[in-house]
């Protein structure tokens, strides 16, 4: 049977806004009268959470030094737990939405391999989160935040201390270049994906990000056009 609901993942850096976005959105669902659930991924309280936790912390070694096979399963773990309520929310009509999915784990952790084994394991992501291990639903939508890896890396140094790391940035955002390559893969997955759709939020004639409710409202048209709304 069709699921009667729909999933809408946000995606992006850290520090993309991504965060904001998710809250306005479920404001302006919740005024529209929409069901509306929502969910945040990694859950650093959960078991699982708690290990992707110590990965971002460096206890595990550097970011490159953490086989991708292994890292994002970390992950799926932690997105497995959620399955059975993201399955009854899907089932009972909710539009779910969603901060990070297993989206990132094919953009973060591809590109810890060479290039032209990065498609292989997007696919193997796909089987694990959504076939054989995990079997979370597929989301409908994908808004990827595009911005610069600086521009985010100066919002993260903003961001007040988070339960997950003691530093100031985690193993991936401390990387410049690491970041790099991932904006770099999730822009391959906007072009590769049908349901993917690249929304960039810097101001190519200033530099910064532009204002929360100017991207919101852009986010509100991409809903529109995919007859989400």
């Amino acid at each position: 049977m069709e699921p009667k609901g729909k999933i809408i993942v946000l995606e992006g850096l850290d520090g993309s806004g991504k965060s904001v976005q998710h809250r306005l959105l479920l404001e302006k669902l919740t005024l529209l009268g929409k069901k509306i659930a929502s969910a945040d991924f990694p859950d650093y309280d959960s078991f699982y959470g708690k290990l992707v936790a110590r990965y971002l912390n460096g206890d595990f070694g550097d970011v490159m030094e953490v086989s991708p096979y292994i890292s994002s399963l970390l992950y799926a773990e932690d997105r497995k737990d959620s399955a059975t309520k993201l399955w009854n929310w899907l089932n009972n009509g909710y539009i779910i939405l969603i901060n990070r999915y297993a989206s990132a784990n094919m953009a973060y952790h591809s590109v810890k391999l060479p290039s032209d084994k990065r498609a292989e394991f997007v696919e193997w992501i796909k089987q694990l989160e959504y076939e054989t291990h995990s079997a979370i639903p597929r989301e409908d939508l994908v808004i990827f935040f595009n911005s610069e890896v600086a521009v985010a890396q100066s919002m993260v140094d903003r961001k007040e201390a988070r339960n997950y790391t003691t530093h100031q940035r985690d193993i991936h955002e401390r990387n410049s270049g690491y970041l790099s390559e991932v904006a770099q893969m999730y822009l391959q997955l906007c072009e590769s994906e049908p349901h993917w759709v690249r929304l960039d939020v810097i101001d190519q004639a200033t530099g910064n990000m532009y204002p929360p409710e100017q991207i919101h409202e852009r986010v509100i048209a991409v809903l529109q056009n995919r007859h989400l709304l």
